[in-house]
């Protein structure tokens, strides 16, 4: 079967998100939006199965002036480092 142009249907293009710099107390709230906002399944079961620890970090993280973690990399930049016993 030949595929045409006309075969080929386009996606509607996706909602633009406009954010300020993350910060690290932002991140479980980001990663919710970009869950809700695309809804790919294999994210969701992802972010839907965080170890305990990421959330408790991302808790201690709201003070940035007593405590400089920034969680977001540890979701996009592994770290093999032991961050929570």
């Amino acid at each position: 079967m030949r595929i045409t142009v006309s075969d080929i249907s386009t996606r509607e293009s996706q909602q633009t998100v406009q954010i300020q710099a993350i910060r690290s107390w932002d991140t479980i709230p980001y990663l919710s939006m970009l869950d809700g906002l695309y809804q790919d399944d294999i994210f969701h079961e992802q972010i839907s199965n965080l170890p305990e620890e990421y959330i408790k970090l991302d808790e201690m993280a709201k003070d940035e002036e007593k405590n400089s973690l920034n969680i977001y990399e540890f979701f996009f930049e592994p770290t093999h480092e032991i961050i929570c016993e």
